[in-house]
């Protein structure tokens, strides 16, 4: 009973802490770029971002994900479609996805290791 709430306190905390993190790295992602491949619109430090999130709520956002089934289908639940520009939501999702385990890939490993993949992602 304390250990199954002591889980469920950590999974609240790291849906709240990705839910978070998700608002400020959604700002500006995606936007058109210009002739020197450079953002039109100002966007966060996302290495900052995430390197503040995880070192304040890592363990928390990470049991979150593993207990979601992956990154992907986490971000898609603290990340409503209606927070989303009027693109294709599973593309913009597997983007953000993939973006964040990207940066991952240098300061936090075993976030990089969270992408959850589908049949359909492996058929080129």
């Amino acid at each position: 009973p304390v250990q199954e709430k002591l889980l469920q306190q950590t999974l609240l905390t790291g849906r709240s802490a990705l839910a978070t993190m998700m608002e400020e790295w959604i700002v500006g992602f995606g936007c058109p770029l210009d002739e020197k491949g450079r953002a039109t619109v100002e966007q966060p430090d996302r290495l900052k971002l995430l390197q503040r999130s995880m070192g304040t709520n890592g363990r928390a956002i990470m049991a979150y994900i593993d207990n979601q089934g992956g990154l992907r289908k986490a971000i898609r639940s603290v990340v409503p479609d209606a927070m989303i520009p009027d693109v294709d939501y599973q593309t913009y999702t597997t983007e953000l996805a993939g973006n964040i385990v990207q940066l991952a890939s240098i300061t936090v490993p075993p976030l990089a290791d969270t992408m959850d993949y589908t049949h359909a992602d492996s058929q080129g």
